[in-house]
């Protein structure tokens, strides 16, 4: 009886200590490593798109309850390109992050990020043209565009245009036919 209380007991620890060791990380001084959460992504000057749009294209955005997120330094630096490579996308093509901190609360473990962007002007479609189709109309083309004159250069609406027209060539049995877009600014 003493045995088979020993093994049960013996079966529990070893299952407790798995247990610690798979949920609590170990550094190599035998301390538990605590991790720094983000608590807040702040912006400055963003008036195009507001804040909730650019945090979504970040990797290092504020934590939620159910999500926590890790500081990284690194990832902040590739989400500071993403936020200009997005303004510039959407028409924005002199933006720019001029400024960004972190304040790191070391007895709570958590970050707070302040960006701080210059827009710059939006550039607006004034034209659009196609040359070089011997195929279809030019209205046919144009009504497949995307992104149309008025409205603020969109690289992501000139990549789609781009692939309608392509598709509507293969469709009638161009499948070789190829579209170029070229940008005068």
């Amino acid at each position: 009886v003493q045995d088979k209380i020993l093994r049960v007991f013996i079966l529990k620890l070893s299952a407790l200590v798995l247990a610690m060791m798979l949920f609590y990380p170990i550094t190599t001084f035998g301390a538990k490593e605590k991790k720094i959460k983000i608590k807040h992504v702040s912006f400055d000057n963003n008036r195009a798109f507001n804040t909730k749009t650019l945090q979504s294209i970040m990797l290092n955005r504020p934590s939620s309850l159910f999500l926590p997120v890790t500081y990284n330094p690194q990832l902040l630096k590739e989400d500071i390109q993403q936020i200009e490579l997005y303004y510039r996308q959407n028409g924005y093509l002199q933006a720019v992050v001029v400024d960004y901190s972190v304040m790191i609360d070391s007895l709570r473990y958590k970050a707070d990020i302040s960006i701080v962007v210059e827009e710059g002007e939006v550039t607006i479609v004034e034209g659009i043209n196609t040359f070089g189709n011997l195929v279809f109309p030019d209205s046919a083309l144009q009504q497949l565009f995307a992104i149309k004159t008025g409205s603020p250069l969109s690289k992501n609406k000139i990549e789609k245009s781009i692939l309608r027209i392509i598709n509507l060539y293969a469709e009638n049995g161009y499948i070789e036919a190829e579209v170029e877009s070229e940008l005068n600014v």
